[in-house]
């Protein structure tokens, strides 16, 4: 999971206005009671947020802004980071103890037309997360537009805050765990921890991706480190000068935002102990 700068993006006004107006028939059918209907009318318009999904893609990334899976890991969906139609309790499947204590079928309507709630999200990771938002146990819960958000403590980690991104991170083998420490930031510990539940960070589809990636990777760093002795041995061999710096920049651009598992590239490249990785990949990364 990388930090997606959501703020560039913004949707026309045209497509603002028909959302205010989905918004007004929705908040219609919430006041009489009428819960079927108000669903009915969110699936029924499920096109409007798929208009604009290839215009957020074009403004951040193709690819999960969650597991950074890409073509690896099939078309891209918009998610619903705060859900549209009810929220579920993770309690059944993960144990977690909640602010809420049972599924709320109200969940965040008013939001399922915000453009700002919107995560580009593979099928995979997306099939995980389902219903779930989970609330620190305490938190005010917000169930009405007049509510302001910014009250909820959130669980899961949220790609759009630079702060939440930095809480995960993977190891060597490519597998994700946090980057708090269980001992004395226990509350960033298990938000991470959950998060990679929820969002499907190790499953097997995803794990193998991210795994195969992290293969290419290493193939080219003991190529390069081959490179770099011949270099040496061989009295500062220019055409080894030329591989090495050559191969060191394709795996810097493992690294960039754009490319499919980039957070786990860096981690990764980051590890190399060599002294040619010191010199020519650590500081451009």
């Amino acid at each position: 999971m990388i930090f997606i700068d959501y703020s560039v993006y913004r949707p026309s006004k045209k497509w603002r206005n028909k959302s205010k107006e989905i918004f007004r028939k929705l908040a219609k059918f919430q006041s009489i009671g009428d819960i079927t209907k108000r669903n009915k009318l969110i699936d029924g318009r499920d096109y409007h947020w798929t208009k604009i999904k290839k215009e957020i893609i074009q403004t951040t990334y193709n690819k999960c802004w969650f597991s950074e899976g890409t073509s690896e890991i099939s078309h891209l969906t918009i998610e619903h980071f705060r859900p549209k139609k009810k929220v579920e309790i993770v309690t059944p499947k993960y144990g977690y103890i909640e602010a809420r204590t049972d599924n709320d079928n109200n969940s965040y309507w008013w939001l399922a037309f915000e453009y700002k709630n919107y995560r580009l999200c593979g099928p995979i990771s997306n099939s995980y997360k389902g219903n779930y938002f989970p609330l620190k146990i305490g938190s005010f819960v917000s169930n009405n537009p007049s509510h302001n958000l910014n009250n909820e403590v959130i669980v899961l980690l949220d790609p759009t805050i630079k702060a939440d991104t930095e809480l995960l991170t993977f190891n060597i083998v490519g597998d994700p765990f946090p980057s708090a420490n269980e001992v004395t930031d226990n509350y960033n510990y298990f938000r991470a921890d959950l998060s990679i539940q929820i969002f499907g960070l190790k499953d097997e589809l995803i794990s193998n991706a991210r795994k195969q990636k992290l293969a290419d990777i290493n193939i080219l760093i003991d190529k390069v480190d081959e490179y770099y002795k011949n270099f040496k041995s061989k009295l500062n061999a220019p055409d080894f000068n030329y591989l090495i710096k050559s191969e060191c920049s394709t795996l810097i651009s493992f690294t960039y935002p754009s490319q499919p598992f980039s957070k786990m590239a860096k981690n990764r490249i980051e590890l190399i102990p060599y002294q040619w990785a010191t010199d020519f990949v650590h500081p451009y990364i």
